[in-house]
């Protein structure tokens, strides 16, 4: 029977083979050492390379002579080893070089390492280093026996289940301290004033790239290159908001842009225009329009005192329930506790709750539970954006090298608002069921008094005389023509048609065909409407309200 091949093993796809051994270096046995002395004292050092390695080149002869000089320097070294039964033995360690602590010593080591991480102090492998030295030397183990190598600090934290792992928290608080402080700060102010609708609001930082700090790439390689759109440093300051149900609020949006060096432009933009110039106010408005986001920006692109009231005014001034308290956490940042913003505040019955200093990841809802996801979110779709570059330059086939372009103000906004109305309603309303806020148990009533049936078969009527359900595009002109001719006979006089500065609304179409119609286009002033505008003063927030309520009873 044929002898059997040996088993070729997975199928090499790459073309890459092992380097065949070359046995340029031969380990030599403690016997064969003695042989070679022995040798050498009778016969000398050329007679002795010449009987022992009659193949090797002139070119190792000299290397070869220093070797065996060295053997005759370790010559009691090997007789020792021989005498002890290691005449096969290729290798003879020195003494001291395994020297180790006790284990009493060991033992000592160890507690200073959990007391020290006890109190929260980093034990790095330089100071487990130290220590075990000063360990040592206080055992009367010799300076130069004992160097703490890599090697025992290995057998050291195995044998001690110790790893080195990556800080996660930093801070002065232990996490005990940190429990108590939550449970005393959840029945602070909510228990004594009776606050049944509680929000949370917390400001971060966006970036305009997300690139990541390690990579694959070949193994030994000095240099790790990544390219990028050079704007790794930039980033855009976003608030979020939420309540306690998890309903999620309209985010603000802070870019960092130069003000203008004339005074009066400078007060103008920053009243009218939410600090943007001419230029960039056209660009930012659709956007506002389109992502429901508030946009605005300063010299440093950070949150402050100003932006804090309009934050306030925009999201609590106009509610429903103005006489009815509610609370708002928010972190300990100067920009949230001017006095400014304290009084504004308790004009409007917002009662502002500061969560203690340093103690954010225990008692903000926002970081417990909504931070982490967002940025994930956010994360995943700057490696999309990536993808689809890299995805177009291909499929082009442009000759020149691909050049990764930094994302827009467009880009940014639908990032933010895709991060934003990703997060489920139960990952928003956990981080306040994890500090354990309590809930509202105000009963919802079956039926809302501001709309009873016959005020809804009216509501239906009116409806369907605006064909409401027609289709009308984005031609807000055609949209003119459907609600004239809902209206009854000529009423005799100019009627007046009030609507926002969304741009489809200011179009030539539109005006024209009002012009056409006698109706009259008027514009509310940009960033004003939630002052002034009827249907967002009043109708907005209620009919919002409503439904909000509708969906929780169902």
């Amino acid at each position: 029977m044929a002898p059997k091949q040996p088993p070729k093993g997975r199928v090499n796809i790459k073309g890459v083979h092992r380097k065949p051994k070359q046995f340029l270096r031969n380990s030599v046995s403690n016997d064969k050492k003695v042989r070679i002395i022995e040798y050498f004292r009778s016969h000398g050092m050329s007679a002795t390379v010449a009987k022992f390695y009659p193949t090797i080149s002139k070119e190792h002869c000299k290397t070869k002579k220093r070797q065996i000089y060295k053997w005759i320097e370790k010559e009691s070294v090997i007789g020792d080893a021989i005498e002890k039964g290691g005449g096969s033995l290729h290798k003879n360690r020195n003494s001291g070089l395994s020297t180790v602590l006790t284990v009493d010593d060991e033992d000592q080591l160890a507690h200073w390492v959990r007391d020290m991480r006890r109190e929260g102090v980093p034990v790095s492998p330089f100071m487990l280093e130290c220590r075990a030295k000063e360990v040592a030397e206080d055992a009367g183990v010799p300076t130069d026996s004992f160097a703490a190598s890599s090697s025992w600090r290995k057998r050291f934290l195995d044998k001690y289940c110790l790893a080195l792992r990556r800080k996660t928290r930093i801070g002065q608080n232990t996490p005990a301290d940190s429990d108590q402080i939550a449970r005393e700060f959840r029945s602070k102010k909510i228990e004594e004033e009776g606050i049944v609708e509680i929000y949370n609001a917390d400001e971060t930082a966006m970036n305009y790239e997300y690139l990541p700090t390690r990579t694959y790439d070949a193994r030994g390689a000095r240099t790790i290159w990544i390219r990028n759109a050079g704007a790794e440093k930039k980033r855009m300051t976003v608030m979020l908001l939420a309540d306690m149900h998890g309903i999620r609020k309209t985010p603000f949006a802070v870019f960092k842009q130069p003000s203008s060096k004339v005074k009066e432009t400078e007060e103008f933009n920053r009243k009218a225009q939410n600090g943007f110039g001419r230029t960039l106010w056209k660009e930012v408005c659709p956007l506002m329009d389109k992502h429901d986001v508030q946009i605005y920006c300063n010299p440093k692109g950070w949150w402050n005192g100003e932006l804090s009231i309009k934050f306030l005014r925009y999201h609590f001034s106009s509610r429903e329930s103005l006489g009815e308290k509610i609370l708002l956490l928010w972190d300990d940042f100067s920009g949230h506790w001017t006095s400014a913003v304290e009084q504004y505040a308790e004009s409007i019955n917002v009662v502002l709750m500061r969560i203690p200093p340093g103690y954010t990841s225990t008692c903000q809802p926002a970081d417990i539970a909504w931070m982490k996801p967002f940025k994930l979110e956010l994360r995943g779709l700057w490696v999309e954006y990536l993808q689809q570059q890299l995805r177009a330059h291909q499929e082009s086939g442009a000759p020149g090298k691909f050049k990764l372009e930094a994302p827009s103000r467009a880009t940014l906004m639908t990032w933010m608002t895709n991060a934003w109305e990703n997060l489920s309603i139960d990952t928003l309303a956990s981080g306040f069921r994890k500090l354990a806020i309590p809930t509202d148990t105000r009963a919802i009533p079956l039926e809302n008094s501001r709309l009873q049936a016959k005020e809804v078969d009216v509501l239906v009527q009116k409806l369907e005389r605006f064909a409401i359900t027609e289709e009308v595009e984005n031609d807000f002109g055609k949209w003119i023509g459907h609600f004239m001719g809902c209206l009854d006979e000529d009423i005799g006089r100019p009627i007046v048609l009030a609507c926002d500065g969304c741009s489809s609304h200011l179009g030539y179409d539109a005006e024209r065909r009002a012009k056409e119609l006698g109706v009259i286009l008027l514009c509310f002033p940009p960033n004003a409407t939630h002052l002034i505008q009827p249907l967002d003063v009043v109708v907005f927030k209620t009919f919002k309200s409503d439904v909000i309520k509708f969906m929780r009873r169902v």
